[in-house]
């Protein structure tokens, strides 16, 4: 026997949609805009949305929801379960709706704010602008933000680069992007963690105002100048309260002009560094490795830190004693 849902009091509705998981949610929700007006009183506001690879998935209550696309119209709305028999994959009616407009899709009608991964590259910008307008009108977090390039033409690169300083970038921003010689940016805003595949572009300036606990500039064209530059105001007591990993990698740095009255490569081939006990996921192993034998640098407080520069790399890490150890892995 057939029930009218829509005839439910929005207190019952809510508590019917809440016991859906979002392949039902999503299902239910084509049948009508009534219905998909409804959707969000199952308390969907409070999952959060991935897009990448052209695929979405929806996380709710520890468990992952992918959405994926088939070309076969007989593969549309069927699932998919993994090994303990719960449902992990259901198969969407692409290609007469788009991963992209599928994502967009799932974020309005689920009325999602937080973002979990986004992963986009520079060829679907077109696609991709309307809903970069949705994030920044509804003030959306997005915990990460990877963005590719696919070789398209520098106002379209300069179009994503404005709008990533209008939207909220809470945890990282990884831009593998070439960009041109000319290119210039300012952050408005810094997520925890920065890392620029290409950073010419990215000043010293830029530099002292970075608010980030991990910054990576690779292609860089800041200089030892600059580098003496940044620990002169780094040594004062209170600047950079985030900072934790800073990594550049330029071919303006050289031997011969000195930091912090040393000329490169500065390094320590005595004592090994030291470790922080809980190790955050940003210290990777290789770099544990060009860091193992890094020279101490003080600041004014009496705080201890870790440099060191070989070749056109320089990696400084701030490793707060009074949480460290010494690493057999670096013995």
């Amino acid at each position: 026997m057939p029930i009218a849902l829509l005839k439910f009091p929005k207190d019952l509705l809510g508590d019917v949609f809440e016991q859906f998981h979002p392949f039902e949610l999503y299902c239910i929700s084509k049948c009508s805009k009534r219905i998909r007006n409804s959707v969000k009183l199952g308390g969907t506001q409070k999952w959060k949305i991935s897009y990448a690879m052209s695929e979405t998935t929806v996380s709710c209550e520890d468990m992952n929801f992918v959405f994926k696309y088939s070309k076969k119209p007989d593969d549309y709305f069927t699932r998919r379960t993994n090994r303990y028999g719960i449902e992990t994959e259901m198969y969407t009616e692409y290609p007469h709706v788009g991963a992209i407009d599928l994502f967009g899709y799932l974020l309005e009608t689920f009325g999602i704010r937080i973002i979990k991964c986004l992963w986009t590259d520079t060829k679907e910008w077109n696609s991709f602008s309307e809903i970069a307008k949705h994030l920044i009108n509804s003030k959306t977090e997005i915990e990460k933000w990877e963005l590719y390039s696919n070789g398209n033409k520098d106002n379209i690169v300069e179009n994503i680069m404005s709008v990533i300083n209008k939207v909220n970038i809470t945890q990282g921003f990884e831009c593998f992007v070439q960009f041109a010689s000319d290119f210039q940016h300012q952050f408005i805003r810094y997520p925890k963690e920065i890392s620029l595949r290409t950073s010419s572009w990215f000043t010293i300036d830029q530099l002292l105002n970075c608010t980030c606990v991990q910054v990576d500039l690779y292609d860089s064209m800041l200089s030892n100048q600059d580098i003496n530059v940044f620990f002169e105001k780094w040594k004062k007591p209170g600047t950079f309260p985030n900072l934790q990993l800073l990594f550049i990698s330029s071919d303006r740095i050289d031997e011969e002009s000195p930091i912090l009255d040393m000329s490169p490569p500065i390094r320590n081939v005595e004592t090994p560094i030291k470790v922080i006990k809980s190790i955050p996921s940003y210290f990777s192993d290789w770099m544990f490795t060009n860091l193992k034998y890094s020279f101490k640098v003080i600041k004014e407080d009496g705080t201890e830190r870790w440099l060191r520069i070989i070749g056109k790399s320089f990696y400084f890490v701030v490793c707060d004693p009074s949480n460290s150890e010494n690493s057999p892995r670096l013995k």
